[in-house]
This record gives C-alpha cells, sequence and structure tokens, in this order.
C-alpha cells in the first residue's frame, strides 16, 4: 500500500528492523517530523502593505505555511502567498464551520451571548443551544442566534 503524498510533505522513509532472533525482518516507518498546515479563515480585510504580502477578505481560507514569527505569518490563499498580520485570522478546527453574522445584536454577558457585527466572521460547530450557537471570532467567544447567522 502506497503512503499518502503530499507536495509540501517529506515522504516517510522505510527502515528495515533486523529482530534480535535474526529469524525474520520487518519494515517500520522511520518518524519524522512534520509541521502540519492548519487551515484559517480571515476575520478581516487585509490590503497588502508590501509586495510579498498576501490580500484577505473577510471569509478567506487560508493555509498557513508559517508560524514562526508571532505577529506576522506567512500562507497560502487560493493561488497566491505571502505575509499577513497574525491576529487577522482564526484556526478552523477539525468539524468546525465558518459563519457570517447576517444582522448585528448586542449580546449579553451575563447569559453568555456575545456581541457580533453585521458580516463578522465566526467559527463554531453548529451545534444548538436554544437557538443559538456557540462561536468564537478572534478572542471573543459567546452564543450567537443561529437565524442572524450563514454558513460560509
Amino acid at each position: 500500500m502506497a503512503l499518502p503524498y503530499h507536495k509540501d510533505l517529506p515522504v516517510t522513509e522505510i527502515e528495515k528492523v533486523e529482530p534480535e532472533d535474526g529469524i525474520s525482518s520487518q519494515k517500520v516507518p522511520k518518524r519524522i517530523e512534520v509541521h502540519s498546515i492548519h487551515t484559517y479563515v480571515a476575520l478581516y480585510k487585509f490590503l497588502p502593505q508590501e509586495q510579498n504580502d498576501l490580500e484577505l477578505q473577510p471569509g478567506d481560507r487560508v493555509q498557513v505555511t508559517d508560524d514562526s514569527n508571532e505577529e506576522w505569518w506567512k500562507g497560502k490563499c487560493g493561488d497566491k502567498v505571502g505575509f499577513f498580520p497574525a491576529n487577522f485570522v482564526q484556526r478552523v478546527r477539525p468539524g468546525e464551520r465558518v459563519w457570517r453574522v447576517t444582522q448585528g445584536s448586542q449580546g449579553n454577558r451575563e447569559t453568555g451571548h456575545m456581541a457580533v457585527k453585521e458580516s463578522q466572521i465566526c467559527v463554531g460547530k453548529s451545534e444548538d443551544s436554544n437557538g443559538c450557537m456557540k462561536l468564537s471570532s478572534g478572542k471573543k467567544r459567546g452564543l450567537v442566534p443561529c437565524d442572524s447567522l450563514e454558513e460560509i
């Protein structure tokens, strides 16, 4: 069976292992450290300031390829590659979906409802709690009414 191939990841090498009794041999994959590529969504519009910057629009999906700098990351969006502010994107974890707010609401901290503005981008699972969804947008987290969201 062939190992899955991805152009950005190294191919796993096979190491032959000799058992102590010398009768049979096994092939065991060597462990190779691979930095996984995570998918993020742009929360805000970013217009390039320099030639090697990556333009972002709210809702764009970004594959982050280098997050070694705390403030500026490198990533790929569509067929473009470049740098962008790290705080302009939010990670989309497995099982999470991306939502755009269609109608803003003031929220209520006491009930756990998050204040959101129209067109704001949020991330979360589709778990419904009394007509609301548990979402996050940047550092903000809370419940948002389902009827004021559209999946993008």
